[in-house]
C-alpha cells in the first residue's frame, strides 16, 4: 500500500479549503505559519487525533442541531408543495416512496425530530452510513429531507443536502433523494447511491435514540 499522498488527496485538501471561505493569506498566515497543519499532521502520524466531534469542541464549533415536525398525515405531493421548489424530479412520486405507517413501533400522525448535517469528504453512501452509524446516527427519510428543506429552505442553495435512509430504483439503478439550489432556485432531485459523493455535499442526519 502507497504511503504517499495522491494528486486527487491534494486536489481535495484545497477544494475543502476553498468551500470553507479560506483566503490565500488565511492559509499562509494562519493554517502554514503558525504551524496548525504541521500539528495536525503529526497527531495522525502519531494516532492522538482527536474524533472530529472533539476536535470541534476543543475549536469552539458547536454542531448545529434542527428541530422540526414531520406530518405523516400529509401526501407526498402535499409534503413537497410545502417546500416550494422550482424544480422536482418527476421520479420521486408516492409510487416510488411509500409513505412509513410506523415510527419506532408506534403508528404517530407527527414526529418532532431534531436532525443535523454531517460534512465528509469524497464519499461513497456505504461509506457515509458507516460513519454515520460509528457516530450514533441514522440517515434522514425523504419525508425527514421534505420536512427540512420546508423550514430551512435557503441552506440547500449553500450545499446540496442528501437523504440516504430512502431510495427507490430506476432502470434497476438506486436513487436517493436529494436538495440541491443554485442562484436563482432550489430544487428536488434524486441521485445514483452508486456514485461518490464530493465533499460539498451534506448529510441530513437523525441521533438513533437508546
Amino acid at each position: 500500500m502507497s504511503t504517499s499522498v495522491t494528486p486527487r488527496q491534494f486536489v481535495r485538501v484545497i477544494e475543502t479549503l476553498d468551500e470553507k471561505g479560506l483566503s490565500s493569506e488565511q492559509v499562509q498566515n494562519d493554517l502554514l505559519g503558525k504551524g496548525i497543519l504541521a500539528d495536525i499532521a503529526e497527531a495522525i502520524v502519531h494516532g492522538t487525533i482527536p474524533t472530529r466531534e472533539e476536535f470541534r469542541k476543543l475549536l469552539g464549533l458547536v454542531t448545529m442541531v434542527f428541530r422540526f415536525i414531520v406530518d405523516y398525515t400529509m401526501s407526498l405531493s402535499e409534503t413537497i408543495a410545502l417546500g416550494k421548489y422550482d424544480c422536482v424530479s418527476d421520479n420521486i412520486t408516492e409510487k416510488k416512496f411509500l409513505k412509513p405507517t410506523l415510527f419506532a413501533g408506534v403508528q404517530q400522525a407527527t414526529q418532532a425530530v431534531e436532525a443535523e448535517l454531517l460534512h465528509f469528504g469524497s464519499i461513497s453512501s456505504d461509506s457515509a452510513l458507516a460513519n454515520m452509524k460509528k457516530q450514533g446516527f441514522r440517515p434522514a427519510t425523504i419525508w425527514e429531507l421534505l420536512a427540512f428543506g420546508a423550514k430551512n429552505p435557503e441552506l440547500q442553495r449553500q450545499f446540496p443536502i442528501v437523504a440516504l435512509g430512502s431510495s427507490c430504483f430506476l432502470l434497476w439503478e438506486r436513487h436517493v433523494p436529494i436538495l440541491g439550489g443554485y442562484f436563482s432556485g432550489r430544487g428536488l432531485y434524486l441521485y445514483r447511491f452508486d456514485d461518490v459523493w464530493l465533499g460539498h455535499f451534506r448529510f441530513l442526519v437523525v441521533r438513533i435514540k437508546n
